[in-house]
């Protein structure tokens, strides 16, 4: 409705909401597991994974049905199982019941049963992902609601290329029922086979692997997983790890600074401020063309030059000596077997170039010479011209510092103190 009346509108809207939901489990009949209660002095029954999918419907509106809602809800046990989380877990012989805590649509609620026949570990899966993907497309478009049911496949992916690169690793169990169930970060002890993979604790209670500094390319069953239990191993099973790291092919060195100059020259000093430090970075190109960069890697071999510059390998700065005599900082540094050069020119600070330029006017550097001041026609009064003075560095540059110079007028090889101000010297 308009705020100043005398028009409306409506937008009709179409809502779908939850009419029910289900309490699904992968496994309806959790068996004890056998050998883990020798170890923890009592049973010790399966784990499965719960889930919750709903029915969404509206006024005069299609039912769109098994609709993933899990992430959406609270699961609650009760009876001879308890609830983490989404993993449902039996704790003795009976009948339980999974609900879902403050639901206000109907529930159907899923009853499991924990059964005293054992089962073995058959198997325990150990697997190293560095992340997951989908096998096929989808379409761009569906209708809604579904009117058929789309299947998504995953597949793990395990990529490791460079050093310092992640993965987790991810264990489950397979029992002689044909049942698997997902083990607990806390229930694994995790160990690496080689040298070129370190094996790290998250903060969150996840294991994973990185690949070390200084890895080479391997392949094998590299990584090794325990079920404890008890301070007992049920099970043990080894990862299929492949690290591919590609060869390097260049390395490519810059420095932060176009220029230096020793800290004890003038041209170091305020307001010319040629830097007397630069930072070294160290890129390194692999021939799947990639390029890391390498500049704090301790592999990184420098050599300071003395008389010109010391190289700083904490901090990757390379610092020009008090008094350096080079002309050209020229930092060389290998790694991989790889060697490369980069340098910029040393400058210094020659002289103070000062001259004469109309006043008012321009008083850059681009701004004519004014070498006479010049009577104003039928005047008593002559041109002003203004003093520019430039500091001149080897490089040929030059640095504006009229601000800072006291200026003298010379009057047939006479010194006659001039008055500068604004950098302006009257006629």
């Amino acid at each position: 409705q308009s705020t100043r009346g005398g028009a409306n509108a409506s937008v009709p809207l179409r809502v779908w909401y939850p009419q029910s939901v289900a309490v699904r489990a992968e496994d309806t009949v959790l068996n004890r597991v056998l050998g883990v209660g020798d170890a923890c002095e009592q049973a010790e029954y399966q784990t499965t994974t719960l889930s919750a999918v709903a029915v969404f419907s509206g006024a005069s509106l299609a039912r769109a049905s098994d609709v993933e809602v899990t992430s959406l809800v609270s699961f609650i046990g009760s009876g001879s199982v308890s609830v983490v989380e989404q993993t449902l877990v039996g704790l003795d012989i009976g009948v339980g019941v999974v609900t879902l805590s403050g639901a206000s649509v109907a529930v159907s609620e899923q009853t499991v049963q924990v059964v005293d026949e054992a089962v073995v570990v058959t198997a325990l899966k150990v697997v190293l992902l560095t992340g997951i993907a989908f096998t096929q497309t989808f379409r761009t478009e569906v209708p809604w609601p579904l009117s058929t049911q789309e299947t998504a496949r995953l597949r793990a992916v395990q990529s490791l290329q460079r050093e310092l690169a992640v993965g987790e690793v991810q264990v489950s169990a397979t029992f002689s029922d044909g049942g698997e169930q997902l083990i607990s970060p806390d229930e694994l002890q995790v160990e690496s086979l080689t040298s070129g993979l370190n094996v790290i604790r998250s903060a969150d209670g996840t294991w994973t692997v990185q690949v070390a500094i200084g890895a080479i390319a391997e392949c094998g069953p590299l990584v090794r997983a325990s079920w404890q239990l008890c301070n007992a191993s049920v099970a043990n099973g080894s990862a299929p790890v492949d690290i591919r790291l590609p060869d390097a092919v260049s390395l490519e060195l810059t420095l932060s600074e176009r220029r230096l100059t020793p800290p004890d020259d003038v041209a170091a000093l305020d307001p010319i401020l040629v830097a007397s430090e630069t930072l070294l970075s160290v890129f390194v190109g692999f021939d799947d063309g990639s390029r890391l960069e390498f500049s704090r890697d301790p592999r990184v071999l420098v050599a300071s030059v003395p008389g010109c510059f010391d190289y700083d390998a904490d901090t990757s700065m390379v610092r020009v000596t008090p008094g350096a005599t080079c002309d050209t900082v020229s930092v060389s540094a290998s790694l991989f077997g790889l060697t490369s050069t980069v340098s910029v020119p040393l400058v210094r600070f020659v002289a103070i170039e000062a001259r004469f330029v109309p006043y008012p006017g321009d008083s850059s550097s681009a701004a004519p010479t004014q070498s006479l001041l010049r009577r104003v026609a039928c005047t008593e009064y002559y041109q002003n011209g203004q003093l520019v003075a430039t500091a001149r560095l080897s490089d040929d540059s030059g640095v504006p510092v009229t601000a800072l110079v006291d200026a003298t007028l010379l009057a047939d090889g006479d010194a006659l103190p001039v008055a500068v101000l604004d950098a302006t010297a009257a006629s």
